[in-house]
């Protein structure tokens, strides 16, 4: 496997990264979960790490976007054998606890890739390794890190 795939599922539409051997940036892609599903299984018919962020219920009601999100991820596991990852263990392995919160997890990652934020996201005229990535492709990003620093290629 050459490139690992971090994905952030959603009720209709999800979010992925995915990086190269070396750990770069290779391609952002958010698309409806009909498109990320087809996506996902020539990613793996071509023998590709890919790997989901997994819904943790913390006790409250679920919505039925809640609910959307769960099967979504269901049938990436099933269907195709992605693995699943934890918020928890993204939490830790990126920031060392598992109180981090999302901004704390784009801090880390900003830290990984430039030390700062002109030199990972950069510019529109001089990007960094991370420009482009916005909104839920933080999540995605967390995860196909996360995933690379835990079993690396």
């Amino acid at each position: 496997m050459t490139l690992t795939i971090g994905i952030d599922p959603g009720p209709e539409n999800s979010d992925a990264v995915i990086l190269n051997s070396e750990g770069l940036v290779v391609e952002k892609v958010s698309c409806p979960n009909g498109e990320m599903y087809a996506r996902v299984d020539n990613w793996r018919q071509q023998g590709e790490r890919v790997v989901v962020e997994d819904f943790v219920p913390y006790g409250a009601r679920l919505s039925y976007e809640s609910m959307d999100t769960i099967k979504f991820i269901g049938a990436l596991y099933w269907a195709h054998g992605c693995e699943v990852l934890d918020r928890k263990t993204i939490k830790v392995q990126l920031c060392g606890v598992t109180s981090a919160k999302d901004a704390d997890v784009r801090d880390a990652l900003i830290h990984e890739y430039g030390g700062s934020k002109e030199r990972a996201i950069g510019k529109k005229k001089t990007p960094g390794p991370l420009y482009g990535i916005t909104g839920h492709l933080w999540a995605a990003l967390a995860v196909a890190v996360t995933a690379a620093d835990l079993e690396p290629q």
